[in-house]
């Protein structure tokens, strides 16, 4: 049967239909914003005791999987990072009261634990959330190269801090560029070490631009807590060496610039072999033809070929319907255009036993009034069994007729379209939640 129905899109909600809503807004992420600044500003011990309490919070949730070692671990991480602090703001001023630096750094760390552990107990549907938690399972699996990686911020940063008030900026490059060659070298024998684990991602639909992402996020988890252990280590140099310790030492600009720099050089050295990563799954369709398409069959040729995903049950009817409007779209081309698609045909069928079948149909028409034509059929077939949540997709291209054109490299370009198409499927939908439909402005062969 021909599937006609339009695509449910659901209204906006209505509060977002009120004019005012934008301005009001704004205006109240400015002023919080300001609260933020004014509160940095005016209150930056404070401040700093959160930040440490984040990273010391970060460190134990990367390390331990017990809550119970979280909690103690955090503990003593913050412990560690705090000491430095409190010893140097009685340098800095002896008046200091440490017994009341010390309640407040405990209010600060419950109030993160507490706010740090809330995704343990909720499970957040969304990308962010499930790149953190794989982040976290790689660098525990490797926790040898994770310190190797992690020493080598603390110590960079450990020198900024130190350092930076006393050398000129450009002296902090060479150890900058060393940080980023030794960090990229890290990287990408990772990617090296993770292609079964990319290709087995990719599987089950996994998409480029989150595999980029999963390593960012581990560089970005790593900068971080090398930022904040590079800071206390830093300060405890300059206790050590009996060093000069000024204001802006002791300030959230500085734990700040400490980050930012542990941050940078680990996002800087990710760069490319987060890309390189993403390729894995994404490589020339056309060079690494013969690899992926197993030989055609008959004359005209016919060939038959695993769409790269796997689709989940709540996201079946949205991966048919976005090929569907696909096809609809040819359909509707005008006359005599160069490409044109006919007899669309959508359907399902209920197997025996609870399995599922949708079924998509549709020729394609090439050069139409004038050679060189081909005219294909295509098929997409989405089967699931009765004990499956997801469903194997199968192409079928089959030449109906030609008239002098390449028959091969006409269908692998049809073919690598089609796979093109699930890649860009793929991007719009997480994990584990429904896709969105996605518009289709491509045809086949142009």
């Amino acid at each position: 049967m021909r599937c006609e129905e339009k695509l449910f899109r659901p209204s906006s909600p209505r509060i977002f239909r009120n004019p005012l809503l934008a301005p009001m807004l704004t205006l109240s992420v400015a002023v919080l914003l300001g609260v933020i600044f004014f509160l940095f500003y005016r209150y930056s011990i404070y401040a700093m005791l959160v930040i440490l309490a984040l990273v010391a919070a970060m460190g134990a949730f990367i390390l331990f999987d017990s809550e119970v070692y979280r909690l103690f671990g955090s503990l003593v991480f913050y412990g560690a990072l705090v000491t430095p602090l409190f010893v140097a703001y009685m340098r800095l001023d002896p008046y200091v009261s440490v017994a009341m630096l010390w309640i407040f750094a405990m209010v600060s760390f419950i109030v993160v634990i507490s706010i740090f552990f809330l995704p343990a107990e909720f499970q957040l549907n969304s990308t962010t959330a499930e790149l953190f938690h794989l982040a976290r399972r790689y660098l525990k699996r490797r926790r040898f190269r994770f310190i190797f990686s992690l020493l080598s911020l603390v110590i960079f940063t450990a020198g900024v801090t130190s350092l930076a008030l006393f050398l000129p900026f450009y002296s902090l490059l060479v150890p900058f560029a060393i940080v980023v060659c030794e960090f990229a070298v890290i990287m990408l024998s990772n990617v090296h070490e993770r292609k079964r684990d990319i290709l087995t991602l990719t599987s089950v639909g996994v998409n480029p631009d989150n595999l980029q992402g999963l390593f960012l996020m581990e560089a970005a988890l790593v900068g971080f807590l090398g930022g904040g252990i590079g800071y206390a280590l830093g300060l405890s140099i300059l206790i050590v060496v009996s060093l000069p310790i000024s204001g802006i030492e002791l300030s959230t600009g500085w734990v700040v610039v400490a980050l930012l720099a542990s941050l940078a050089a680990s996002l800087t050295a990710s760069v490319y072999p987060s890309i390189k990563a993403s390729l894995i799954a994404t490589p020339s369709l056309i060079r690494r033809w013969r690899r992926i398409v197993p030989p055609y069959k008959g004359w005209p040729p016919e060939w038959t070929i695993e769409l790269p995903v796997k689709v989940l049950q709540s996201q079946i009817d949205s991966f048919m319907r976005y090929f569907h409007d696909y096809a609809v779209w040819l359909e509707r081309l005008p006359r005599g255009y160069i490409e044109d698609a006919r007899n669309v045909n959508l359907y399902k069928v209920d197997l025996p036993g609870g399995g599922e079948e949708w079924v998509l149909q549709f020729d394609y028409i090439f050069g139409e009034g004038a050679p060189p034509k081909i005219v294909t059929r295509n098929e997409i077939r989405a089967v699931r069994g009765s004990r499956s949540k997801e469903y194997d997709v199968r192409l079928t291209v089959k030449v109906l007729s030609h008239d002098n054109i390449n028959v091969y490299q006409a269908l692998e370009r049809i073919i690598s379209t089609f796979r093109q198409m699930v890649l860009d499927w793929t991007e719009k939908a997480t994990f584990k939640t429904a896709r969105k439909p996605v518009p289709a402005p491509r045809t086949l062969l142009l």
